[in-house]
C-alpha cells in the first residue's frame, strides 16, 4: 500500500527550502571579504564530512575529548548560549553553505531540532571555495554524498560504538557494555526449556503415566518456561525508563571491556 504523500515529504528538499537556502547563501556571499563573522541560520548549513567521530567527542581545542552531547545539553539547559560558540568556518559553494566545523554543527542541528519554534542562528566565518586558506581544507574535507543529501545528513565512523566524555563511557557502566552473547567470552543464551510430554495413549496394565514436575504454582514446565535472558540494556527498556537498569537489579559482570582511549578519527 503506497504511503500518503505527506509521509514521504522532506522539508529540506521542498522548493521553499531550496529557495530559502539559496537566498541565505546569496546573503552570505555578500559578506565575503568583510573580515567579520555573519549570523547564519543553522538549518541552512550542511556538513562537509560524510561521517564524524563515532564516540561523538571533540578532537581538539579547549573541548578536546569532551562530548558533543555535553554542548547540546548546555545549549538546551541555557548553561551556554549560541553567542558563546566560536564562529563556524563555512564555504559558500554553488548556492550551498558547507560547514568545516562538522562536530559543532552536529550539536547545533540537534539543538535546532528541539527548538523548532525559532530559528537558531550561529556566527560563521564565510569563505569562497578558492580561498587560499579555507579552499584546500574544504576540498579535502568534502566527503559527503548524494546518499546523505549532499551534506544534509551525517553518519558515524563506526557502528555500535558508545558515546564517550573525557576518556570514559558516557552512558553505560562496564556491566552494561554489551548484550549477552554479542562478544567472545559472553555467556551463551540458556537453552530452550523442554516440555514434559504426557502420553494420551491407553496405559498398559500396571504402568503409570509420566508425571510433570511440581513447580509449586500448579503450572507445568511447558506452561511456565523460565524467563528469557535479556541484556542489561534491554532490562532497562523493559522498565519503561531511559538509560541504565535500576540499582536494585545490577547487571552481571561483563567481559566486554571498552577500549582504554578513544580512537583517532577525522570529522
Amino acid at each position: 500500500m503506497p504511503q500518503p504523500l505527506a509521509m514521504q515529504f522532506s522539508p529540506w528538499s521542498s522548493p521553499d527550502a531550496i529557495q530559502g537556502e539559496q537566498e541565505v547563501a546569496a546573503l552570505a556571499s555578500r559578506a565575503l571579504g568583510s573580515g567579520g563573522p555573519v549570523w547564519l541560520p543553522v538549518w541552512a548549513l550542511r556538513w562537509t564530512h560524510d561521517r564524524i567521530h563515532s564516540r561523538m567527542i571533540f578532537g581538539q581545542g579547549l573541548h578536546k575529548d569532551a562530548s558533543i552531547y555535553e554542548l547540546l545539553h548546555d545549549l538546551v539547559s541555557s548553561r551556554t548560549s549560541v553567542k558563546d560558540i566560536p564562529p563556524l568556518a563555512v564555504v559558500v559553494d554553488r548556492g550551498r553553505l558547507f560547514s568545516l566545523s562538522n562536530r559543532r554543527l552536529a550539536a547545533l542541528q540537534m539543538f535546532q531540532a528541539v527548538r523548532r519554534n525559532e530559528v537558531i542562528r550561529v556566527r560563521c566565518d564565510v569563505h569562497a571555495p578558492d580561498d587560499a586558506v579555507a579552499g584546500p581544507k574544504y576540498r579535502a574535507a568534502l566527503t559527503t554524498s548524494e546518499l546523505l543529501g549532499n551534506g544534509l545528513g551525517v553518519l558515524l565512523h563506526r557502528d555500535r560504538e558508545n558515546a564517550w566524555h573525557m576518556g570514559a563511557p558516557l552512558f553505560r557502566t562496564p556491566g552494561e557494555w554489551c548484550s549477552v552473547g554479542d562478544e567472545p567470552g559472553q555467556a551463551a543464551a540458556a537453552p530452550a526449556p523442554q516440555a514434559t510430554v504426557v502420553s494420551l495413549a491407553p496405559k498398559a496394565p500396571g504402568a503409570e503415566p509420566p508425571r510433570p514436575p511440581v513447580l509449586g504454582s500448579g503450572q507445568t514446565a511447558a506452561a511456565r518456561p523460565p524467563p528469557p535472558r535479556v541484556s542489561p540494556i534491554q532490562a532497562a527498556d523493559h522498565g519503561g525508563g531511559v538509560g541504565r537498569a535500576p540499582a536494585s537489579k545490577a547487571p552481571p559482570p561483563s567481559t566486554c571491556t571498552p577500549p582504554s582511549s578513544p580512537a583517532t578519527e577525522t570529522g
